[in-house]
């Protein structure tokens, strides 16, 4: 079953090239006869209201790293971390000090990218924050948050992302798939 969930952590950090049918069924030509239909039973059991690759397609992602920020108040009290959805280990978790909610989830993208690098890792990274995504594609905290502190901080991120090549940053979302596993209950 190992070659079956490999591909389903694979097929669910490829979400889009499903929906745009970049991903065909011929994609599977490397799994083995016994691989493909255990992935097909497992569909048949639990997703036929949906079309196969409909099903692939919803899947929870199981490899990458989730990332939140949680904020008390906003402006306020300011935090972020990460998590490995394959293990469940909290990778780090940071106290930011004052800040906004978008300003945390825009560092945490980052750490992980950071992490990764560290770390020799290469996995997506996943956020429920379409703000903090655009704003680490566009290597540009777009805020008008003044703190000398967070705006070093904002500045050396920026910084860093201008250096990193492939950001492989995906939505976590959070309809399908259920709350993000780094997520700090703070949602009222």
């Amino acid at each position: 079953m190992g070659r079956v969930t490999e591909m389903l952590a694979y097929l669910n950090s490829s979400t889009e090239d499903w929906q745009d049918g970049t991903i065909k069924r011929e994609d599977f030509s490397s799994f083995t006869i016994d691989e493909k239909s255990k992935l097909y039973r497992r569909w048949y059991r639990y997703g036929k209201e949906n079309t196969f690759e409909e099903y692939l397609q919803n899947m929870k992602p199981s490899k990458g790293i989730a990332v939140d920020g949680g904020c008390s108040g906003n402006p306020g009290k300011a935090y972020y971390k990460g998590v490995d959805l394959e293990t469940g280990e909290v990778l780090f978790n940071v106290d930011i000090g004052i800040a906004t909610n978008n300003i945390a989830e825009f560092l945490a993208i980052c750490h992980a990218l950071h992490y990764q690098i560290k770390n020799n890792i290469s996995v997506p990274v996943f956020s429920d924050s379409q703000t903090a995504i655009s704003w680490v594609n566009k290597s540009n905290a777009n805020t008008t948050f003044v703190g000398e502190e967070i705006n070093s901080r904002l500045r050396k991120a920026e910084q860093f992302l201008r250096t990193v090549g492939n950001k492989d940053i995906k939505k976590w979302d959070t309809k399908k798939f259920g709350e993000n596993p780094a997520d700090f209950g703070l949602k009222r």
